[in-house]
């Protein structure tokens, strides 16, 4: 099996998000990447999808909580 592999940029693209964004969530570990020698990043696909769906998940809970506080 072969997994597509993003570029940081295509990441940005596909999230809707600037690349400083996209490369912050990377470069902090939020978004697991992995190292293609000899320096460049990459996101697999389906590792990116998993992430997008944790993050929708996780939404309803935290705004039920900043509305909490309110």
């Amino acid at each position: 099996m072969q997994r597509r592999l993003l570029k940081v940029p295509e990441v940005a693209s596909y999230l809707g998000i600037s690349r400083a964004k996209a490369w912050a969530l990377v470069n902090s570990g939020y978004l697991p990447s992995v190292l293609v020698p000899p320096r460049s990043r990459r996101v697999p696909l389906d590792v990116l999808e998993n992430w997008v769906q944790q993050q929708l998940q996780s939404a309803p809970a935290k705004e039920a909580a900043d509305g909490d506080a309110e």
